[in-house]
């Protein structure tokens, strides 16, 4: 995956938006009144859809301006945690935060993707919506949001949204010069036998170009090719250890959200960072770098 990442100024967290290898994106400037990371996407069609990570604190009151002109984006679909309450996406309550959303959502045309079931698991065991998935109208008409009931030991369930529109992608495999079976004898007899004033240009910028096309000429004649993939391999680390204890806690975990008693709770607590310390641990003995969040 290619990494954007957006880390706060203190330090303690920030954003990350990973794009499957192969995507065509760019990334956009970021908004300095909004933690939010945007990446464009190329579609078929030649255009683009915007997709916007963001993230507001608790603590925070939403900048309406702010969202109005992240909403402003053509083809725009705004996902994160809002910490926002309204019963327009199934919340208990509606507050300050979910009032700004909804006067947003009214003065955008936008679509709130959601269908009112839970996504962020709070200390009780109950799911409560603050992770939305706000889009623009006519986008929203080819997407599907639906919640993965795996945790992944974080209180905020995974969120999978298709979007049916047909997306560019890269090649994951390049060309690359196979220098094991090159015929270096062949490769120097070409260059030798290049004539100095077939070369030589007063700007320097035609001269290196002339000089570089010659050397790749001879390389394409006397170097063979193989594709280099850029797939990733399957991670060291990852064992049956590792497949007990996240089918523990599944198992844990929902008898929690079955019945919210406390010692359910307690039980799901005990073993909810257990998958995490086996990673760690496993990375440790491996010697590979993994991120866990």
């Amino acid at each position: 995956y290619n990494t954007v990442r957006r880390d706060r100024t203190d330090l303690k967290g920030g954003l990350l938006t990973l794009v499957r290898n192969g995507i065509s994106f760019t990334q956009e400037n970021f908004d300095p009144d909004v933690e939010e990371i945007t990446i464009s996407v190329k579609l078929h069609t030649q255009q683009h859809i915007n997709v916007i990570n963001l993230y507001n604190s608790p603590a925070h009151t939403i900048d309406k301006n702010a969202y109005l002109r992240l909403a402003s984006r053509p083809n725009v679909i705004m996902l994160g945690d809002y910490n926002a309450y309204s019963a327009l996406w199934g919340g208990d309550q509606t507050d300050k935060n979910g009032e700004t959303l909804e006067e947003i959502i009214d003065e955008k045309n936008l679509v709130v993707l959601n269908d009112g079931r839970g996504t962020h698991l709070t200390p009780t065991g109950k799911l409560t919506p603050i992770d939305l998935a706000i889009a623009d109208k006519n986008l929203a008409l080819k997407c599907h949001w639906d919640p993965y009931y795996e945790t992944m030991g974080s209180d905020h369930l995974p969120v999978i949204i298709e979007v049916n529109q047909p997306i560019v992608y890269e090649q994951d495999s390049i060309d690359r010069f196979n220098y094991k079976k090159a015929d270096w004898p062949q490769f120097k007899s070409l260059l030798r036998d290049i004539e100095e004033n077939s070369v030589f240009d007063e700007n320097v910028n035609s001269h290196y170009a002339n000089i570089k096309n010659v050397i790749i000429n001879a390389a394409n004649k006397t170097i063979p090719k193989k594709k280099f993939c850029t797939k990733s391999k399957p991670v060291p680390y990852w064992n049956q250890k590792c497949r007990e204890a996240v089918k523990s806690r599944r198992k844990l975990e929902r008898k929690m959200r079955k019945n919210r008693d406390i010692e359910n709770i307690i039980n799901y607590k005990k073993l909810g960072p257990q998958p995490h310390k086996l990673l760690k641990k496993n990375n440790k003995i491996t010697g590979k770098l993994i991120v866990i969040v």
